[in-house]
């Protein structure tokens, strides 16, 4: 169900076609996401990337800011792999 859910949010990254508070709720819940479920993080990376990356890009500084921060709370090892 959760594999689900971020793969339709990711879908809708992709295509830009979400407003900015919509941004800054995703890197939020994928925040919690992070520190909740540590360990089903590798499996979820092909997902997570596409949410947290498309929005480090975006054009309102805030975003960016919130997706940043986002970034830096996943554990190193996973994000080399």
């Amino acid at each position: 169900m959760l594999k689900y859910l971020l793969e339709n949010v990711a879908e809708i990254i992709e295509k830009k076609t979400i407003p900015i508070s919509s941004y800054l709720c995703t890197c939020m819940y994928i925040q919690k996401f992070v520190t909740q479920y540590e360990d089903k993080i590798p499996s979820f990376m092909p997902i997570l990337s596409k949410l947290i990356f498309l929005p480090l890009s975006h054009s309102s500084g805030e975003v960016r800011k919130v997706a940043m921060k986002t970034l830096e709370i996943f554990p190193k090892p996973v994000l080399e792999s």
